[in-house]
């Protein structure tokens, strides 16, 4: 499950993920309301993601209940509306149960429930309610064991930044330049994913994404960068920088 779109900063793009994402050997990721013992007090972005591990039993229940009460198997690509132009996207995948599909919900939790969607919607938001339930039932000891997912590679996004965005720090990588960074989708930003090692040498790790810290490139051009950790999904084929 993941939410995103809206009138949001850029940093909030950057730096969305899935807030729940459960894996066929159990393994359970989420993104915590608060940030799990910040360094120093502090947290420089969203909360770090955590994870537990979950029972087989309890996976195929929850199967069941997103594709039944939850209204997934049947559920058409797309809910959209048009009574809030800001309000935020809702976006459930589902690779399980021999089937692959994406459904977008606009307004799910914005919007009350009517119309001839008024069962799919309302099915959708008891789904919602019972994924972000889970942090709940972790800190209520429900679930075991809760660690920190500390990836091994991060998507990092480098944009050049704009007048008052900040006061620059020194480029943080000696071995790598602007252009180890190829440039991506819309041409204004450069996009690489990297070890934890070199994300470590600009921010503590593991971390659950950093929107905006300016940097001087060794040719006086001041970017931006963006970090956000990969989840175990989202692992690229090509091997990373560094």
């Amino acid at each position: 499950m993941e939410q995103g779109g809206g009138f949001v900063p850029i940093e909030f793009m950057i730096t969305q993920a899935p807030s729940f994402s459960l894996y066929g050997d159990g393994t359970l990721i989420f993104r915590p309301t608060d940030d799990p013992g910040p360094v120093g007090g502090v947290s420089l972005g969203p909360p770090r993601f955590v994870q537990v591990q979950l029972s087989e039993e309890h996976i195929q229940a929850l199967l069941r209940f997103a594709l039944g009460q939850g209204r997934l198997l049947d559920a058409r690509d797309h809910y959209a509306q048009n009574m809030c132009a800001d309000c935020p996207t809702t976006i459930f995948t589902l690779n399980a149960a021999d089937m692959s599909k994406t459904v977008a919900v606009d307004a799910l939790s914005e919007i009350e429930a009517a119309g001839p969607d008024a069962v799919d919607r309302r099915g959708f938001a008891q789904l919602a309610q019972t994924l972000n339930g889970f942090e709940q039932r972790a800190r209520a000891g429900e679930l075991g064991e809760v660690t920190l997912y500390d990836p091994q590679l991060y998507r990092v996004v480098l944009m050049e930044a704009q007048p008052g965005q900040g006061e620059a720090v020194a480029w943080p990588w000696p071995d790598l330049t602007v252009d180890d960074f190829p440039v991506e989708g819309d041409g204004f930003r450069r996009v690489a994913v990297l070890s934890r090692e070199l994300v470590a040498m600009v921010v503590e790790v593991p971390t659950g994404g950093v929107g905006s810290i300016v940097v001087e490139a060794p040719n006086d051009v001041l970017w931006t960068i963006g970090i956000r950790p990969l989840l175990p999904n989202e692992i690229p084929a090509d091997p990373p920088l560094g």
